[in-house]
């Protein structure tokens, strides 16, 4: 039996991203997920993605990096950057940041609720943004919590980035309030 057929469930199924499905990922991986954290994994996985795609054909602002193309995901051709992971959803936000408000440029607190790992990592690393994230269960948040009872005294943050999360909260109008 070849190691792409072992259909042995990675720790995070079940958890993390499950409303997406199980995913059956190889080997080499699933050993990455039990032994290494989940930032140090994604920088590992994405260098050597870089490298199998490395090209100038297509660039991505969130790590800053081109390649011969984007890859594929959950059914969509030319949908994630190599290195970083990030998405359509993600690249658009960041340009849009960078592009069209002064976020980058002003110190400010900034929250972010179900972080995603090519924005968590420029965000954490912009100058001037105290920057602190959260999630129930995700292996990237600073913090863990509910968004529908936020554990913060109100108007704590200049910055909110809520992406891609009420349509998985169970009380989507308690969370805006929150």
């Amino acid at each position: 039996m070849r190691a792409a057929e072992l259909a042995i469930e990675t720790p995070s199924a079940g958890r993390f991203g499950a409303e997406h499905g199980r995913v059956e990922d190889p080997l080499p991986k699933r050993a990455l997920l039990r032994l290494m954290p989940a930032p140090r994994r994604q920088r590992l996985l994405g260098a050597l993605r870089a490298a199998r795609h490395r090209g100038d054909a297509v660039e991505c602002p969130c790590c800053e990096s081109s390649f011969a193309r984007f890859l594929p995901h959950r059914g969509r051709a030319e949908a994630k950057c190599p290195r970083c992971g990030a998405l359509e959803r993600h690249r658009v936000l960041w340009l849009f940041l960078e592009r069209e408000t002064d976020l980058l440029r002003r110190p400010g607190r900034m929250l972010h609720i179900a972080p995603e790992y090519a924005l968590h990592r420029r965000l954490s690393a912009t100058p001037g943004l105290d920057y602190l994230s959260g999630d129930l269960d995700s292996p990237l948040a600073d913090v863990e919590l509910d968004v529908m009872e936020l554990p913060f005294e109100d108007a704590s943050f200049e910055f909110l980035i809520c992406n891609h999360v009420l349509e998985h909260v169970a009380d989507d109008r308690r969370a805006l309030r929150e």
